[in-house]
């Protein structure tokens, strides 16, 4: 592996242009989504306002562009993916463009033997001394032009070797088949599924990952708990067949959902509605989606369609007694120990006797 790189300085004020001109960007599939929380958020500005040094930013630079786009003179448009430090960036970024303001307790500001409260202050409410400061703080860029995936990954794990990374993260780095699965993980569903931050943290992969377990493997090999998952998503790959059998299912549910979404949008009865509303909530829970995942695999080899699969949906979690299901035996076994090889068999054997029932 070769690790050649280059430097360059900018600016806050510059990172924040071209973060708004696409020329800094955070696409890389090992990034993690904006995970600081404000009181960090606030302190690491503060940091800037008294001079505090910015640790060293890391990025892949794209000669070409994102998109390959040139200038009005035909030069190549120089893009860089950054690969460690997007929290950084992004923080003096959304606070010079008025996005948060700084915790109450952030501490007073001496900028040329004057003392500024700075705390629950927005940047345009800062004097024009602290906001300079802020523009004016610097971030040295480490790029490099010649970075294969694999050298990408290697980098990011030992950038980030010893800090406080979620496991998850960790195995996503690791994972051989990332960009494969990542480009599965387009299917529209998962738009439908999880928000904008869970997107950003890739947890559609683990959904992706609970899918393809529950669809292609024994029920009693079947583990959710962090450290056997985790480490499943190292080695995790799908076969083309696998993949066309698990869109289709991800079709069915997706169009099960619908029919829900529709019935609330077609009924007038209050009481109704809100039955509709219900399912189509439980449906897109996490527990209750992959639990399902093996019987809509189920329904699509029987060609059943998403009428008849929503009717089996109905039979089993339109309840009315504030439970989520009309089985005892899966209910019980969503209130304990749910990432557990014995609950998931006994939410699975439960699933499959109605199931068993509702189609014969």
């Amino acid at each position: 592996m070769s690790f050649e790189s280059s430097s360059i300085v900018w600016s806050a004020k510059q990172v924040t242009k071209m973060i708004e001109n696409n020329k800094i960007g955070f696409t890389n599939l090992v990034q993690r989504g904006l995970v600081w929380e404000n009181e960090r958020k606030s302190l690491f500005v503060h940091s800037t306002m008294i001079d505090f040094p910015i640790p060293e930013i890391y990025a892949k630079r794209n000669e070409t562009g994102e998109t390959g786009e040139t200038d009005e003179k035909g030069r190549p448009i120089r893009y860089y993916d950054i690969l460690d430090g997007k929290q950084r960036m992004t923080t003096l970024a959304d606070y010079i463009n008025g996005k948060f303001k700084l915790k109450s307790n952030t501490p007073t500001v001496t900028c040329d033997g004057v003392e500024y409260e700075v705390s629950e202050k927005f940047f345009e409410e800062l004097p024009e001394e602290l906001q300079d400061k802020i523009k004016d703080a610097k971030f040295k860029v480490v790029y490099f032009d010649s970075l294969l995936d694999d050298e990408e990954k290697e980098l990011f794990k030992r950038l980030n070797n010893g800090k406080a990374l979620t496991a998850k993260n960790k195995a996503l780095a690791c994972c051989n088949n990332i960009e494969d699965i990542l480009e599965f993980c387009k299917h529209p569903i998962f738009d439908e599924l999880l928000s904008e931050k869970k997107l950003e943290n890739k947890e559609q992969v683990v959904y992706a990952k609970k899918s393809y377990d529950m669809l292609f493997k024994d029920v009693n090999d079947v583990s959710f708990e962090g450290k056997k998952i985790n480490k499943d998503l190292e080695t995790f790959k799908m076969e083309y067949d696998e993949k066309v059998k698990l869109e289709k299912v991800f079709d069915l549910m997706m169009n099960t959902h619908t029919v829900f979404e529709n019935e609330t949008d077609m009924l007038e009865e209050k009481e109704d509605k809100a039955r509709y509303k219900k399912l189509a909530k439980k449906l897109y829970t996490e527990i209750h989606f992959i639990s399902l995942i093996p019987f809509a695999g189920k329904a699509v080899d029987l060609g059943k369609n998403e009428d008849e699969f929503s009717e089996f949906v109905k039979t089993v979690f339109d309840t009315d007694n504030g439970y989520a299901t009309n089985s005892d035996a899966y209910n019980t076994a969503i209130t304990d120990g749910t990432a557990k090889t014995p609950s998931i068999v006994a939410r699975h054997e439960a699933l499959q006797t109605e199931f068993e029932k509702f189609f014969s």
